[in-house]
């Protein structure tokens, strides 16, 4: 039996507050206990610099209900390794068809040939 093990595994970036809590539900559609907040959109996200910092050219997918397309072109345009950012409709939360889009993004970063280990030359 061979085991296969990436010296740069890909890294998973999950923010609570809409994917796990879907705070933005309407009222009569969201879980007991919840709270319905309203967020403003912004420019790049505030998280997307240090995310990338930390991934450090290592795959990552970043799981959250606030990127948008500028958070897309920053990470296009500063990371060096694949990245995944999954938009989570905050108004109902993960789902089903979420978890297959990680596992074949994931599947498809694990066929890929690794890079130089994480803070390698």
């Amino acid at each position: 039996m061979v085991t296969w093990v990436s010296v740069n595994p890909p890294l998973l970036f999950l923010d609570g507050d809409g994917p796990l809590n879907p705070y933005a539900a309407q009222q009569e559609r969201r879980p007991e206990g919840y709270t319905t907040l309203r967020v403003p959109r912004i420019g790049v996200h505030w998280k997307t610099g240090p995310l990338v910092d930390y991934a450090d050219g290592r795959p990552f997918a970043w799981v959250d209900d606030e990127q948008s397309e500028p958070d897309q072109t920053y990470v296009t345009a500063h990371h060096q390794g694949p990245g995944l950012l999954h938009h989570v409709n905050p108004r109902i939360g993960l789902r089903e068809t979420d978890f297959h889009t990680l596992a074949d993004w994931y599947d498809s970063v694990a066929r890929m040939p690794d890079a130089p280990a994480h803070g390698g030359d």
